[in-house]
C-alpha cells in the first residue's frame, strides 16, 4: 500500500509539471516548440559517410540508409508522447531532460536551450541500443532453429500467393464467412483488386485477436505474422547461418567506433535478409501499409521490392494538414516529409497534393476514392424520418491533450461542445441526429464532453441518437439526409464522394474559409450560417 501510494503520488507530481510546462508555452505563444524540435531533429545527420552504414545490415536499402535510420529514430523515440512528456516536466519544473537519444539530438537539444543531462541521456541511449542488439541476435538465433526445423517439410509445402496488411486493428478485418458488404480495409482491397485485373487466393494480416480464418468472394483470409510464413531451403539456410555469425562479428567493429546505428536496425535487418534469401512464393505480392505507422519503412520491404513484390502504403483518412493561421500554413508534424513508400493510394486530388507537396513531386500516387478501414457488422436504428448524421474528435482529458501539442487549441470541450449545442439548437425536432464518435476513448474522455453529451441525450431522448463507434461511418453516412462534421474529419469527404450534402461546422470562427484541409468541403462558421444551410436543404 505505502508503494503503491508513493507511485501515484509521484505519478500525480510528473502530470502535474507536464500541464504546468502546457501551460508555460500556451502563455508565451509557443506551443508548436516541440514540432519545431523535431523537425531540427529530423534533419540532423548522424553520419557524412555512407561507408558507416553497413552493407551487412541495410542491404538493399544501403542507398537509403541514412533516411532508414532517421525514420526508425523518429517512429520510435519521437512520435511517441514520451518525448513530448519529457520536454513538457523539463518545462515545467525547469529540470533537466533524462531521455534516451544519441550524442547528435543532445547537442541539438542543449544549442536550442532546453536543459538536459548530457551523461544520463547518453547512458540511457547506450543501454537501449545494447538491448535493441540482444533482442536482434535473439531473434536471429530463433529464426535459425525454427527454419532448421521445418527444412524437412518444406519438399512437400505447397506457397500460394499472398497480399499481406501491416498494422490492422482487429475491427478492420470481416469476421464471418463472406461478409462482403461490411466496410472494412480487406473487403475495400478485394474490390480494387478486382478493378485492377488481379486476383488473390490468401490474405494474410496482423490484427490481434482473430483466432478464426474467414472466407470472402473465394479468397482465405487469415491471420499469422509474417514471418511465421516466410520459409528458406537447405542451401538458403546455410547462407543466412553464415550471415547472422558474421553480422554478429562485425557488431564488435560497430560498438568500438560507436556506430550505433548498425546496432539499434539488428533486429531489422534479421528480417530482411530472411525475405532476401526466402523461397519467391514465401514473399507477398503487395504488402500494405497505412497512416497508423506511417514514418518507418521497414528494411525488409526493400528486399521484398528488389524481388518483384509491392509496396503500397494507404491513407485510411485524410486528417494529416495542419490549420491555416492568419500567418498561413505551420510545417506538417510527424515527420511526413521523411517517408518514402513506392506507392502511395490517396483519395482525391486534395490528398495526392498533400503527398506532393510534403514528401516530393516525383512521388508516385494513384488517385483511388475514399478508402474504407474498419467497422462491424452491426444494425444501425432505422427511424421514420430524416438522418442528419454527425461526426466529432472526442476531447480528450486535460492531462491527455496537453501532451498532443496541439499547435491550435481546437479538440478541446469548450469547442466541441459548442458544436453539438448548435446543431442541436438549430435542428430541434426537424431532424434526427445521429452523431458517431471518431472512436471510443474510454476513461481518456474530458469529463466536460461526456456531461455536455449526456445532458442533449436527455433534453432531447429521442432525437438525439449515439451511434457505436465501432460501426464503419459509411454504414451511418449511408442511411443519412445529410452530414455535419468537425474540421476536419474525413467523414466529411466520404459523404461527398458517395452523393451526400456534406459540411464542416466551426462554432469557433478558428477555421479559416479556404484551409485546403477541407478538400474543398463548405466550412459554415456560427449558427447563423448553420440555420441558413438547415432551410437550403429543405428538411
Amino acid at each position: 500500500m505505502l508503494f503503491t501510494g508513493l507511485t501515484n503520488k509521484k505519478r500525480r507530481k510528473k502530470i502535474r509539471g507536464i500541464i504546468r510546462g502546457y501551460r508555460i508555452l500556451k502563455k508565451d505563444k509557443r506551443l508548436n516548440l516541440i514540432e519545431e524540435l523535431k523537425s531540427k531533429m529530423s534533419k540532423c545527420t548522424f553520419s557524412d559517410n555512407q561507408k558507416h552504414y553497413s552493407v551487412a545490415v541495410f542491404g538493399a536499402a544501403h542507398a537509403s540508409a541514412e533516411l532508414v535510420v532517421k525514420q526508425y529514430m523518429y517512429s520510435k523515440f519521437l512520435l511517441n508522447n514520451k518525448f513530448n512528456k519529457a520536454v513538457l516536466y523539463s518545462i515545467g519544473t525547469k529540470s533537466h531532460i533524462v531521455y534516451p537519444l544519441p550524442k547528435q539530438w543532445i547537442d541539438l537539444l542543449s544549442e536550442s536551450g532546453i536543459l538536459i543531462r548530457k551523461k544520463y541521456c547518453m547512458t540511457y541511449w547506450s543501454l537501449i541500443v545494447t538491448i535493441y542488439w540482444f533482442y536482434g541476435v535473439f531473434k536471429g538465433v530463433k529464426y535459425l532453429v525454427s527454419s532448421a526445423l521445418c527444412l524437412p517439410y518444406i519438399k512437400n509445402k505447397k506457397l500460394i500467393p499472398y497480399v499481406y496488411f501491416s498494422d490492422l486493428p482487429s475491427n478492420a478485418v470481416p469476421k464471418e464467412n463472406n461478409d462482403v458488404h461490411t466496410h472494412n480495409i480487406i473487403n475495400w482491397y478485394i474490390l480494387w483488386s478486382k478493378k485492377k485485373g488481379k486476383r488473390y487466393r490468401l490474405i494474410m494480416h496482423d490484427a490481434p485477436g482473430i483466432n478464426s480464418n474467414v472466407i470472402l468472394d473465394k479468397v482465405l483470409i487469415s491471420q499469422s505474422p509474417l514471418f511465421d510464413n516466410v520459409y528458406l531451403r537447405l542451401h538458403t539456410y546455410f547462407i543466412y547461418f553464415g550471415w547472422i555469425f558474421r553480422l554478429i562479428a562485425l557488431s564488435v567493429i560497430d560498438v568500438a567506433l560507436f556506430r550505433w546505428w548498425n546496432l539499434l536496425l539488428f533486429s531489422q535487418a534479421v528480417d530482411a535478409r530472411k525475405i532476401k534469401y526466402a523461397s519467391i512464393n514465401c514473399i507477398p505480392l503487395d504488402s500494405l501499409f497505412n497512416n497508423q505507422g506511417h514514418l518507418y519503412r521497414p528494411l525488409w520491404t526493400y528486399e521484398a521490392e528488389n524481388r518483384g513484390a509491392r509496396i503500397l502504403f494507404y491513407f485510411y483518412s485524410c486528417n494529416n494538414e495542419v490549420f491555416k493561421t492568419s500567418s498561413g500554413y505551420s510545417e506538417i508534424p510527424n515527420g511526413w516529409d521523411l517517408t518514402n513508400w513506392p506507392l502511395y493510394l490517396v483519395w482525391d486530388e486534395y490528398n495526392n497534393n498533400f503527398v506532393k507537396r510534403i514528401i516530393g513531386s516525383n512521388s508516385n500516387t494513384e488517385i483511388v476514392g475514399p478508402i474504407w478501414f474498419s467497422g462491424l457488422n452491426k444494425k444501425i436504428p432505422n427511424p421514420q424520418g430524416k438522418i442528419i448524421s454527425v461526426f466529432d474528435v472526442v476531447p480528450r482529458r486535460s492531462s491527455l491533450y496537453a501532451e498532443f501539442l496541439m499547435g491550435t487549441d481546437y479538440y478541446i470541450p469548450e469547442i466541441v461542445n459548442q458544436f453539438f449545442e448548435d446543431i442541436c439548437d438549430v435542428l430541434g425536432e426537424k431532424a434526427f441526429i445521429f452523431y458517431k464518435k471518431k472512436r471510443s476513448i474510454g476513461k481518456n474522455e474530458h469529463r466536460k464532453y461526456t456531461n455536455s453529451i449526456f445532458r442533449l441525450q436527455k433534453k432531447y431522448p429521442n432525437k438525439f441518437v449515439s451511434v457505436d463507434p465501432d460501426i464503419a461511418a459509411l454504414e451511418l453516412i449511408k442511411k443519412s439526409y445529410a452530414v455535419i462534421s468537425l474540421p476536419f474529419t474525413s467523414t466529411a469527404i466520404i459523404a461527398k464522394e458517395y452523393g451526400k450534402t456534406s459540411i464542416y461546422y466551426d462554432p469557433s470562427g478558428i477555421i479559416k474559409k479556404e484551409d485546403r484541409a477541407a478538400h474543398g468541403i463548405v466550412i459554415l462558421t456560427g449558427k447563423k450560417e448553420l440555420t441558413d444551410w438547415i432551410k437550403k436543404i429543405n428538411l
